[in-house]
């Protein structure tokens, strides 16, 4: 009869893996070690035949720990080791080359991720949920038809002005907009560039729309996001975006590693007892920051206490960049304090002494 204990040690004494994953576009390269860091495995495996990879790594006796760098398209490598139980972590890919230096092969790579795994020493990316990851995808995309829209709106002020012209309408792809063009004598050769890119902005303004039903039904989904649009001036893009960018809010320890993430904290140099205070960090999430960038905008204008809190840094002197990054870096506090206690932001507001 096997008892709990005999089952703890065989569990215990169970021979351990740990398996680097260097993916690229067509192939995953493999290294296996064991718990010395012995190369046991190393070979090539093709991505349109990836269960070869699995039922190579599930023919290991015991547990084989995978770690894959989150590089371009680790979904699907990931979604497949979680689904064949296999214990997988994502590995911060500027952090690793920091540590494993500049020399790269595909078998010195994998070896480095499957070591640094093996002694607790890999620098690790957050793995978010699948419905997070799904409303990332749609808030992304979104966020490049924005971007092209955008592009399309530059074009038309640059045609305007080698011309000497101004459109008096703030879009500038509107309706209006687009019969002031006509009315407007537009010099050749840019009469067929301007209606072409007439033609894209409807077709970017439609596509936006039509993701944003669907995202639509995400916010619903997504407690936190309804959360973070108790905050004024957040709707639904900007708090589905914070929301699923941050993702589980106790993966971050206290709110200067949120700030970290985020990107908006300052460079700190310390040398021979002295320590100076440098720009902002930026290598942090450009979504969430673009979000809270824009929340930020809002309650400067429409918020007393962060009007107060931005008028107060400008008397003293702090450039309006750096004061925006202040109310960034506050407005981080209240939506940490906000997840963490899963309290709406006038809650947060009256416990910080409003």
């Amino acid at each position: 009869m096997t008892t709990v204990q005999s089952v703890k040690t065989m569990i215990i004494n169970q021979p351990q893996w740990w398996a680097g994953l260097d993916l690229h576009k067509n192939y995953v390269y493999l290294t296996v070690i064991d718990k010395h860091g012995t190369i046991y495995h190393q070979d090539r495996y093709d991505n349109k035949d990836n269960n070869k990879l699995i039922k190579k790594l599930t023919s290991f006796p015991g547990q084989v720990n995978a770690v894959v760098e989150s590089t371009y398209g680790w979904y699907w490598l990931v979604d497949k080791l979680e689904s064949a139980g296999l214990p997988v972590v994502l590995a911060h890919p500027q952090k690793v080359k920091a540590i494993a230096g500049s020399s790269k092969t595909d078998a010195k790579d994998s070896f480095i991720l499957a070591n640094l795994l093996r002694m607790n020493h890999l620098p690790t990316s957050y793995i978010p949920e699948p419905n997070e990851r799904q409303s990332r995808e749609l808030l992304r995309f979104r966020f490049s038809l924005v971007e092209q829209l955008s592009t399309v709106k530059r074009r038309l002020r640059d045609i305007l002005a080698k011309q000497n012209l101004n459109c008096p309408y703030r879009d500038i792809t509107s309706l209006k907009a687009q019969a002031w063009f006509k009315e407007a004598k537009i010099v050749y050769p840019y009469q067929a560039e301007v209606q072409i890119l007439f033609d894209q902005a409807k077709q970017l303004k439609a596509h936006i729309k039509s993701i944003d039903q669907i995202i639509d039904n995400h916010v619903k989904a997504n407690p936190s996001a309804q959360l973070l649009m108790t905050i004024p001036g957040v709707g639904r893009i900007l708090g589905l975006t914070i929301a699923v960018e941050i993702g589980n809010i106790d993966r971050f320890p206290r709110v200067s590693s949120l700030a970290a993430y985020v990107g908006i904290v300052p460079r700190v140099y310390a040398s021979g007892g002295k320590t100076y205070m440098g720009s902002i960090n930026r290598h942090g999430n450009k979504y969430l920051r673009w979000a809270l960038a824009e929340a930020s905008l809002y309650l400067i204008k429409h918020d007393t206490v962060y009007k107060s809190f931005y008028d107060r840094l400008i008397k003293r002197g702090k450039p309006k960049p750096k004061a925006r990054v202040a109310v960034m870096h506050k407005l981080t506090r209240a939506i940490y304090t906000m997840l963490k206690k899963n309290i709406p932001f006038i809650h947060h507001q009256m416990l910080n002494g409003r």
